[in-house]
């Protein structure tokens, strides 16, 4: 499976919660890293960051848009919508950065966002 098939999996699987299907398309040295959050070794802590992440936001959607490939590397454009535990909605653009094993899982993901602007709305929940 080439590497734009494995993204639109990627998505679709977090986008419904499959988190074992998820799972799968990690290679199992894979790693992680996101803005505000400490890097992830391994698949299985890899998958940890998907539980905590999404904990926030019992309902939420990343759009996939323009999607940059280049050999065993792609750039995706997000736009992520959610809802929090008190029904507050939250819109926000993201990028993430895939690279693939030879095998084509994923060997690396790096996500990118304002993580300022979402420990904002968070904390606004908080306090209402």
């Amino acid at each position: 499976m080439g590497p734009r098939a494995v993204i639109q999996q990627y998505f679709a699987f977090a986008n419904q919660e499959r988190w074992h299907d998820l799972r799968e398309l990690f290679h199992p040295d894979a790693t992680l890293s996101a803005v505000g959050g400490r890097p992830r070794q391994g698949r299985d802590d890899v998958m940890t960051y998907f539980d905590k992440v999404f904990a926030a936001w019992p309902q939420h959607h990343d759009q996939p848009g323009l999607v940059i490939a280049s050999g065993d590397s792609a750039a995706v454009e997000i736009a992520f919508t959610g809802t929090g535990h008190d029904g507050r909605r939250i819109h926000f653009d993201a990028v993430d950065v895939f690279h693939f094993a030879p095998d084509g899982r994923i060997s690396s993901l790096t996500s990118w966002y304002d993580i300022g602007y979402v420990q904002r709305f968070l904390r606004a929940g908080r306090s209402a």
